[in-house]
């Protein structure tokens, strides 16, 4: 399920026709109701419970990610001055926000 989510992430992200987007995103709504419906009424609580921690919770900065943060940024501006060459053409810059906004 998650692999659904994120395809469909990405489809309405990229998406160039929106009525094809649309009709995608009602299947997929259509087919969370019906899997949601098959469960027990427990079972769907549960799952509401989760749902609504996930999506109620933002991780805290910690000192950890903090610093690993820092050790990243260091590392992309290494990237960026290792490929530097002086020559015209597509910036760097540009080549790694592109790199950096691809899905994961």
């Amino acid at each position: 399920m998650p692999g659904c989510v994120k395809a469909l992430a990405r489809s309405i992200a990229t998406s160039q026709n929106p009525a094809k987007t649309n009709r995608t995103t009602v299947f997929f709504i259509c087919y969370l109701e019906a899997a949601v419906d098959a469960l027990s009424p427990s079972d769907q609580e549960s799952l509401l419970e989760h749902l609504a921690r996930k999506l109620g919770t933002r991780q805290p900065v910690t000192d950890e990610s903090r610093a690993k943060r820092e050790r990243w940024l260091r590392k992309l501006d290494q990237v960026r001055a290792r490929g530097s060459t002086g020559k015209n053409g597509v910036p760097l810059q540009e080549i790694l926000d592109d790199i950096r906004s691809e899905p994961r």
